[in-house]
């Protein structure tokens, strides 16, 4: 009978596995990190700029007049959002005018980050390119879109849930 690598109650050796699941999949055999595809980076503007087209075709959401109220006087004893929306929507206010298009350009960047954050966790879950860039196709016509094209807390709480993720992901596959 031939002799096969495992260990404890025939679990696999972790060593005959290195070559199927790298410690660090965003480096290539040299060490040089390996860069996302163009493709993820072109639907990411993609996506901010037809968000962008659209957002003065319709008026104010109440919210985002409600925010950018809020954002005038900073509070954190809000009990239906946290501060980081509203400091945004007045922040933006102030810096591009009181417009539908000038309070949407945040929403609009935070959706394009979102695709771009998606594919680079697939990319360091050691995904294929051709993975990555569908993972970023999928994400930027699911919900996400919804998510950019108002200024709502959900907008800056799905990049907010997802960042620690990709930051863990990335502590927790670097190797060491």
């Amino acid at each position: 009978m031939a002799e096969q690598s495992a260990g404890a109650r025939g679990a696999p050796d972790p060593r005959a596995l290195r070559h199927r699941f790298p410690a660090n999949p965003t480096a290539s055999v040299s060490g040089r990190v390996i860069p996302l595809p163009g493709p993820v980076w072109l639907i990411a503007a993609s996506m901010a700029v037809v968000l962008l087209s659209f957002a003065n075709d319709y008026g104010f959401n109440r919210d985002e007049l409600y925010f950018v109220l809020a954002g005038r006087h900073p509070d954190f004893g809000y009990v239906d959002q946290p501060p980081l929306t509203p400091l945004i929507s007045a922040a933006e206010a102030a810096l591009f005018g009181l417009s539908p298009l000038a309070l949407r350009v945040a929403p609009a960047i935070t959706a394009a980050a979102g695709v771009v954050l998606s594919a680079d966790i697939a990319r360091r879950l050691g995904a294929s390119r051709t993975a990555q860039v569908l993972t970023a196709l999928v994400v930027a016509i699911s919900g996400w879109l919804a998510v950019g094209h108002v200024d709502e807390t959900t907008t800056y709480d799905t990049i907010a849930l997802a960042t620690p993720r990709r930051i863990a992901g990335a502590g927790s596959r670097s190797g060491s």
